[in-house]
């Protein structure tokens, strides 16, 4: 009897223990900004939205609440405003990464004060991760196509920073018929800054 109250206090233990472990985990994951925000936080700094829009502007005008796409898309086509994302140069092709620079800005305005609260490294990340269309292969947070290249949920438990900075310079040296093409040609601070990021997903 003593024994089986002992073992029922043992499995009891080790459950609780596993269960920390996993929302422990779960947190942590969900601690990671999702990369549109972010981009989109670049892409409003690039574009000089706070020069109006942000306390301390010469003429502030306060943004009252997050503006919804097509709200912001004719705002930004009143101002002519040009692309910063990606330099196109074809129309058809600046119309849409104009679109894409659209979505991330509302997703950043909606989601601003903890956007604001992110570390520089991880504002760049999501910029260069939306710019080279990273969720074109891979499911990033739960999000993407994912159908084409394995979904990066808790690759950082598996590689390290100097792995993944590796990687995007030859990902055919790690895997030889990978279809990831090769990003050694990004400046290393992009480079580290997506590590850093993959890194924290833990």
């Amino acid at each position: 009897m003593m024994r089986s109250k002992g073992l029922r206090f043992i499995v009891g233990v080790l459950g609780a223990l596993l269960l920390a472990g996993a929302l422990s985990a779960t947190a942590q994951t969900a601690a990671v900004p999702d990369i549109l925000p972010l981009a989109g936080k670049q892409i409003y700094a690039l574009k000089k939205c706070g020069d109006c829009h942000d306390k301390g502007a010469k003429e502030f005008t306060p943004i009252k609440a997050a503006p919804d796409s097509a709200k912001l898309s004719a705002h930004l086509e009143a101002l002519k405003s040009v692309n910063v994302l990606r330099q196109d140069s074809s129309p058809r092709r600046q119309k849409k990464t104009m679109a894409e620079e659209v979505v991330a800005m509302t997703a950043y305005l909606k989601s601003r004060e903890k956007t604001d609260a992110a570390a520089a490294n991880m504002v760049t990340a999501g910029f260069v991760m939306v710019r080279e269309s990273c969720r074109n292969c891979h499911l990033i947070n739960g999000v993407g196509k994912g159908d084409m290249a394995p979904e990066l949920k808790g690759v950082g438990a598996k590689h390290d920073k100097k792995w993944l900075v590796e990687h995007f310079v030859d990902p055919q040296a790690f895997v030889k018929d990978s279809m990831m093409p090769k990003f050694g040609a990004l400046p290393k601070a992009e480079l580290e800054a997506m590590a850093d990021y993959l890194a924290a997903l833990k």
